[in-house]
């Protein structure tokens, strides 16, 4: 995969947490072969494993619930 040998190829952006505070919502979007170019992804904040992920935020619950305003607004992942 290209993101994992050129740092420039991809990014990863926070976009929020469960109001719990234990799942924190991310955003990663990078270059390679047979991967989707963006994934949304929950992530448990103990282990940081991935738990559930969508190639689109409103196939992710967890997106129309527990996104932050600030990231709705700012992020370039929704245009």
């Amino acid at each position: 995969m290209a993101a994992t040998v050129e740092p420039e190829a991809g990014y990863v952006e926070a976009a929020g947490f469960s109001p719990d505070g234990a799942h924190l919502l991310v955003v990663r979007e990078a270059r390679g072969i047979g991967h989707p170019p963006r994934r949304f992804q929950m992530l448990s904040v103990q282990a940081l494993t991935v738990e559930k992920q969508a190639n689109a935020p409103d196939k992710l619950l967890s997106f129309k619930r527990w996104s932050a305003a600030w990231w709705r607004a700012g992020t370039l992942a929704l245009r």
